[in-house]
């Protein structure tokens, strides 16, 4: 009896693992393994870097969290939350 309970929760697993997708910026569409280019200032010297995630689905490029709705220094203070956050 307990058979078909245990093959209805496999399928809806599989199910469930198909929709999954990688996880991507809602703004410009970023992923881990495909980043954005963010320029930043780290130690006074400007340098290239890939963008971090603020957010499940939101990047710290400036751009994003501009169109996002945060302004310059709610974005400053949202990049330095979540780099407080990896640490």
């Amino acid at each position: 009896m307990t058979q078909p309970i245990v093959e209805e929760m496999d399928e809806a697993i599989r199910q469930g693992a198909s929709r999954l997708e990688e996880r991507h910026c809602r703004i410009c569409g970023c992923t881990e393994e495909n980043a954005c280019q963010v320029e930043r200032t780290v130690a006074g010297k400007k340098v290239i870097t890939g963008c971090a995630w603020v957010d499940y689905d939101l990047c710290d490029s400036p751009s994003c969290l501009q169109r996002a709705g945060f302004s310059e220094l709610a974005a400053t203070a949202v990049i330095a939350a979540a780099k407080q956050e990896e640490l």
